[in-house]
């Protein structure tokens, strides 16, 4: 990670960096690469492709973004978006940066072992209950209509696929 150069695009998309900007990786991603990036007053989410082995469907920072950016202000929780780099001017490929939103986070079943029921119980009513705000989002109404395939559509031919 270069950070004098993530610290700039920062700046340039208006985001005042306070004091040294520090990033980490944060582990057990298993796909695109994720830092946690932090001056003395914020937290951020930087993510990226990974440097090999790229699958572009798979690591579309931009419909990441879009989605993202899209669902802001809607009924579901979604990390504040700050900046994208689409281009991927800044770290040699696009990258997206968010809030950072401390949480919860289970990856595996040592993680979901640490917890009581009651936490599981809540964590899996939260799930369903998000899904089911999300379910609720009108693609139009939040400009997301190409993503998908809303009228039942098979694959093949659709949004760039096989045909």
């Amino acid at each position: 990670m270069d950070i004098a150069a993530l610290e700039q695009f920062l700046r340039v998309n208006g985001v005042e960096v306070r004091g040294e900007l520090r990033v980490e990786l944060i582990s057990g991603g298993r796909s695109n690469l994720t830092f946690a990036a932090a001056d003395d007053v914020s937290r951020w989410v930087v993510r990226r492709p990974p440097v090999a082995g790229l699958t572009p469907s798979a690591h579309d920072m931009a419909r990441e973004y879009t989605v993202t950016d899209a669902l802001q202000g809607s009924a579901v929780p979604v990390a504040r978006t700050v900046a994208f780099d689409a281009q991927g001017a800044t770290l040699g490929a696009s990258m997206t940066v968010v809030e950072y939103i401390d949480g919860l986070v289970t990856r595996d079943q040592d993680d979901l072992a640490t917890l009581t029921d009651a936490q599981v119980e809540a964590s899996v009513a939260e799930l369903v209950r998000v899904l089911a705000r999300l379910h609720e989002i009108d693609p139009h109404a939040v400009a997301l209509q190409k993503f998908g395939r809303p009228a039942g559509q098979s694959f093949a031919g659709v949004n760039g696929g096989p045909k």
